[in-house]
């Protein structure tokens, strides 16, 4: 059975992490009026949807049943990982860039093992 356009909406906003008396209070209209469109009672009208668009609704979804985006399955994956977890995200843009920074200040391996290799033939007096 397909979703309805209500049922769309709902997981939209879950997808998103906000509970109804938020997205409500984030797009401009009442807590009832965002219960009464999930739950079928009234159709969202243009001036409600281009407002959840601007909250990040993928109104094409909650209207066809298709998504807008165009990535890829594993991208959409990832954005929604960061979407869930920004704390985690963050932490782990910050370990990388130590990890970076730290790597670009010791000497790479190789030159160092070459330079071993060199000294190890000289007469040292």
């Amino acid at each position: 059975m397909r979703a309805s356009i209500s049922n769309r909406l709902k997981e939209e906003r879950q997808r998103l992490a906000k509970s109804q008396r938020e997205f409500a209070a984030a797009i401009g209209c009442a807590k009832t009026t965002q219960c009464n469109y999930e739950q079928g009672h009234r159709s969202p009208d243009a001036e409600y949807l281009a407002a959840a668009h601007d909250e990040g609704i993928d109104i094409l979804y909650v209207i066809t049943g298709r998504r807008a985006t165009p990535y890829k399955k594993e991208e959409v994956e990832i954005i929604e990982a960061v979407r869930t977890h920004p704390e985690a995200f963050a932490i782990g843009l910050l370990m990388s860039a130590l990890a970076e920074r730290e790597s670009g200040l010791r000497k790479p391996q190789a030159e160092t093992c070459g330079e071993l290799e060199n000294n190890e033939g000289r007469d040292h007096a």
